[in-house]
């Protein structure tokens, strides 16, 4: 830890709305360096805390169930020095994918996606949710609840408006959910959407429409829905972008961020903005690390700086890094 990447460029986007400034300077840090493979990671700030949550295994995936996972949470006030803070693990369960969000009542929520495997296939996939303090745990992991029948589920990520949770499931059946206490789920809206949706994040505009971006084998899709329609009607857009692991946040002003895998060799980590007019990704600018397995990034947006924790490594020998990029919306 503690190797530092500086970046220069600048880069300036016009609009008929506002002008996006992504600044000169790009710093990029490498954050942790575990166990061989750490990757997929989650991004939140509260009560004056960094933190980071990702995977940590000797190999990206082992379906012989003797490399499970555990999820990693790390800690810093100002995102330079990283002290591990909890982790959490399950006997014979690969956990995979952390995800974040702060709760109305002020807890951190955590979920993860629990795989166990048998004769070198998985047999089961369940979602975990646990919430801690700056304090520590409060409640240990405990699979979500479903007041529907849905078989093996992955709730992916979620995001709170208005006291409710957000979020898609990752496998078929592909459907919008939301609770109350990040625990009980009910369903919103199944869809019908072509080539393997999976990986999915949401952020909300300040007239409340929910914007989605659906990762799939082909270009993903991002998704409008207004609060007026309970985000059961939705409009759905090519974003022009194969994507892995997107992650996406509203900015000042309503400008939307996202950041992903991009597959345009060299495959990288790529940050985009979403055109307001045509509703496909523009793009902005690539983090460090090209060529090698990486991406699946978490987004904070703190006083003009837009922090961005992401993994990159080569040959199953992976780090977790975190970059800011300093942006501004208006004049020059």
């Amino acid at each position: 830890m503690g190797k530092v990447l500086s970046k220069g460029s600048f880069f300036v986007f016009f609009c008929l709305h506002s002008i996006f400034v992504l600044s000169q300077e790009i710093k990029t840090q490498e954050i942790w360096k575990g166990k061989n493979h750490a990757a997929f990671t989650s991004l939140v700030y509260h009560d004056g805390y960094f933190y980071c949550a990702f995977r940590e295994a000797k190999s990206h995936v082992n379906r012989k169930g003797n490399d499970n996972g555990i999820i990693v949470v790390i800690r810093s006030k100002q995102g330079k020095y990283w002290k591990v803070f909890l982790s959490y693990a399950i006997e014979g369960i690969d956990l995979r994918d952390p995800n974040m969000s702060i709760t109305p009542r002020g807890d951190i929520m955590l979920l993860a996606g629990g795989v166990k495997y048998e004769n070198g296939r998985s047999v089961s996939i369940q979602s975990y949710v646990s919430f801690f303090t700056q304090k520590g745990i409060k409640m240990n992991l405990h699979p979500i609840l479903f007041d529907f029948e849905i078989g093996n589920h992955w709730l992916w990520k979620v995001k709170w408006k208005d006291d409710i949770a957000y979020g898609f499931s990752y496998i078929s059946p592909f459907c919008l959910l939301k609770s109350k206490d990040g625990i009980h789920y009910s369903l919103v809206k199944t869809f019908d959407i072509k080539e393997r949706p999976t990986e999915a994040d949401i952020c909300f505009r300040q007239d409340d429409s929910m914007i989605a971006i659906i990762r799939r084998n082909v270009n993903g899709l991002i998704g409008v829905a207004s609060k007026k329609s309970k985000y059961k009607d939705w409009i759905w857009y090519d974003c022009g972008e194969k994507l892995g692991g997107p992650a996406m946040i509203s900015l000042s002003n309503d400008e939307i961020v996202v950041v992903s895998r991009s597959y345009s060799k060299p495959i990288k980590t790529s940050v985009f903005k979403v055109n307001r007019d045509s509703m496909c990704l523009d793009w902005l600018v690539d983090l460090y690390g090209k060529g090698g397995d990486c991406s699946y990034p978490g987004l904070v947006y703190k006083r003009g700086i837009l922090y961005i924790s992401y993994y990159y490594g080569v040959n199953e020998n992976t780090s977790i890094y975190l970059s800011k990029l300093k942006c501004n919306y208006g004049g020059i």
